[in-house]
């Protein structure tokens, strides 16, 4: 018949489906011969159990977030597996890569933008580090004044003021176009347009007249 073999983690056997005696392990262990400890319970290191000393299994400090640790030589305790809801860390208690706590305390997703960010990661108010003339909690628009987000940020609209009907010009955000006065060309607006002609000889807009530049006249 045989004994059961059960690292004195069991006071009992039973058959199984089959007539097979299985040990009926207790102190949060498993296994055949009790040999192991449960999923959740290697928070140090699985020992036979003596008269004196039970060696019970202790629970990994997971915070709900895992079903699963191993022993850690190095830390001396356990570190949990495969942790839910975004989190990460031996305890499951930070937030993982990319990923920022919120005001209800769970991990959401930092979202930088892969062109305006100058990192994936945010800082703990969710808030990414933008490139130069990028704006937004995640860095996905251009500042006002600048235009095109690309890899690089975005660019300068260099509008010149003379030429636009605004008193602080500032362009499209997609194309950089500048908003132009009537008579007035170019994507910084800082031409006029053909049959028309400005106040000096580089025949750029004028500041003070409202159409930025005049129609051309020729004497005959």
């Amino acid at each position: 018949m045989g004994r059961c073999k059960c690292n004195f983690h069991a006071s009992v056997c039973l058959p199984d489906s089959s007539g097979v005696d299985q040990c009926q392990c207790e102190h949060n262990t498993m296994g055949e011969d009790c040999q192991m400890c449960k999923p959740l319970f290697n928070n140090k290191p699985w020992a036979r159990a003596t008269p004196e000393d039970p060696a019970e299994c202790e629970k990994c400090e997971c915070n709900g977030r895992a079903d699963e640790c191993v022993y850690d030589s190095e830390l001396g305790h356990g570190r949990c597996v495969a942790c839910r809801d975004n989190t990460a860390g031996p305890k499951c208690a930070e937030c993982a890569k990319d990923h920022f706590r919120d005001a209800a305390g769970n991990c959401v997703p930092c979202n930088c933008s892969e062109d305006g960010a100058n990192s994936s990661q945010c800082d703990a108010q969710g808030k990414c580090s933008c490139k130069f003339g990028v704006e937004g909690d995640q860095c996905d628009r251009c500042k006002p004044q600048f235009f095109g987000l690309g890899r690089g940020g975005c660019q300068s609209c260099q509008c010149n003021s003379a030429g636009c009907i605004e008193n602080t010009p500032s362009c499209d955000p997609i194309t950089g176009q500048c908003a132009c006065k009537d008579n007035v060309a170019g994507q910084k607006c800082d031409k006029c347009k053909n049959g028309y002609m400005g106040a000096n000889v580089e025949n750029e807009p004028d500041e003070e007249n409202m159409s930025g530049c005049v129609k051309c006249f020729c004497y005959k």
